[in-house]
């Protein structure tokens, strides 16, 4: 399954049904399902608390121990604790995420996330992270779980997203509720 934003804040999702027929066999049918509303500020704030695992697993940045007593704590919208330096808080201000893939069967299902940070000069730094395995009895990557809770969290929003949830109109919040009846 791949779940990403468009330019235009809507999102384009792509996964695989697999199902059993009256024969008991597979098949493989291939959707993708572009929304055509722009996404609500729910499902951005779930994308971006994947910045943080991105550049983690990317080795973009390194969190601070927490034991440091100098840095910034960062807390994201899940109300996790993130101790880093200035510098490294700066990587992820300037850090979005476009997009992510699952992948992988049961014991072997993983991620991918794909991020877009903003340089100094201006430019796009376009990052790929290595496939990641969210289920081990060793993980590599520490913060696995919180990274599955984040993902859970993404996929929540997305099907909220296919079910009618989208960022409110503004023009008709100069109108109270949209109906035009005050």
């Amino acid at each position: 399954m791949k779940i990403g934003r468009s330019k235009t804040a809507q999102i384009a999702w792509d996964f695989v049904v697999m199902e059993d027929g009256e024969t008991g066999e597979n098949w493989v049918d291939q959707c993708t399902i572009d929304g055509g509303n722009v996404v609500h500020d729910d499902f951005s704030a779930a994308m971006e608390n994947l910045s943080i695992h991105g550049l983690l697993i990317a080795e973009q940045i390194k969190l601070m121990p927490e034991s440091a007593k100098t840095g910034t704590m960062y807390v994201d919208a899940m109300g996790t604790q993130w101790p880093m330096r200035p510098a490294e808080k700066a990587i992820l201000d300037d850090t979005k995420v476009t997009g992510y893939s699952l992948g992988g069967d049961d014991d072997d299902e993983g991620v991918v996330i794909i991020l877009q940070r903003k340089m100094a000069t201006g430019k796009v730094l376009n990052i790929t992270t290595p496939f990641t395995k969210l289920a081990s009895d060793e993980p590599e990557y520490q913060y696995t779980s919180e990274l599955a809770e984040a993902l859970a969290v993404v996929e929540r929003e997305a099907v909220a997203y296919l079910e009618g949830k989208k960022a409110p109109n503004p023009q008709l919040e100069m109108f109270g509720d949209g109906t035009g009846i005050e």
